[in-house]
């Protein structure tokens, strides 16, 4: 845990970096829920192509361009809705996807249509919802921290001039006088924080 703590005290040091880590944790309710989708989409696609293609696996037998073992691939990868599940998962990670595409299409040509179509909203379309999500997230994340920060600078140099004129304030009343006003504005220190607040002062040069 002490490894853990260390390097997360690393990470601080970086702020670029620690603004993508908390935008990525602040960002998982709605990777959660896009995950949800897209097992939706899994399962519900798993239950077509299931009933569809594994339930009628005989037609690899003897249908047109019908080759020995095609059954028995169609019964391994769409046999079972865990199978067919597991199948367009792979199709997601476009993995060997076309010669499983290629196999359904000797028989039922039209499926190929359903595979390229689930291809673009599961691979394609859903990985730029994520995407989308998480950069959105991250991009809320940072706004908030330089607002932090612009906040953070405002008050360390509005606590700055409090103490300049506290400093220089009459010691009866507490108070300012137009010359003492002028005093001030014409100090080194004065000046100093004026410039930090991109305030053009007469006597620089423009």
């Amino acid at each position: 845990i002490s490894r853990i703590l260390r390097t997360l005290r690393v990470v601080k040091q970086f702020r670029q970096l620690y603004l993508l880590l908390q935008g990525f944790v602040q960002s998982m309710v709605s990777v959660f829920w896009i995950l949800v989708l897209f097992l939706i989409i899994v399962l519900t696609c798993g239950i077509f192509v299931t009933d569809t293609v594994g339930a009628n696996a005989e037609e690899w037998a003897n249908g047109p361009g019908a080759e020995a073992g095609d059954v028995d691939k169609i019964n391994e990868q769409f046999g079972t809705l865990t199978a067919s599940m597991l199948t367009l998962f792979r199709f997601v990670t476009l993995d060997d996807w076309y010669d499983t595409a290629t196999l359904v299409g000797k028989q039922q040509p039209h499926m190929l249509w359903f595979f390229i179509v689930y291809i673009m909203i599961s691979a394609f379309a859903m990985i730029a919802l994520l995407t989308g999500v998480m950069t959105d997230q991250i991009n809320t994340v940072s706004s908030a921290s330089e607002k932090e920060m612009m906040a953070l600078e405002f008050g360390e140099k509005s606590a700055a001039f409090k103490r300049i004129f506290e400093d220089n304030a009459s010691a009866a009343d507490n108070m300012v006088s137009r010359d003492e006003l002028v005093e001030i504005f014409e100090q080194p220190e004065t000046r100093k924080h004026l410039r930090s607040m991109n305030m053009q002062l007469s006597g620089d040069d423009a």
